[in-house]
């Protein structure tokens, strides 16, 4: 499988899991968050292509963004306060 069919296919598959949960398109955007996400899926396919940002040295939101948004909850849950 070359590598537009590779990222193409992972889309497709994120579609189908996708669309047992979409709601009609009768129902406004802001309230549709799965349509919208279809809908960027369906019009972004070249954004799927981790293969190519990885060969790039592109960043893929991997480790450091997971690790960031943890450690900055943890901070400001912990204030006195907070809760």
């Amino acid at each position: 499988m070359g590598q537009r069919q590779s990222h193409c296919y992972f889309g497709a598959i994120a579609l189908a899991v996708l669309a047992s949960h979409q709601e009609p398109e009768t129902v406004p955007s802001e309230h549709a968050p799965v349509l919208v996400c279809c809908r960027y899926l369906e019009n972004h396919p070249d954004q799927l292509n981790y293969q190519a940002a990885l060969a790039a040295d592109l960043p893929i939101g991997s480790g450091e963004v997971e690790s960031a948004h943890r450690f900055i909850i943890q901070k400001r849950l912990k204030l006195p306060g907070a809760w």
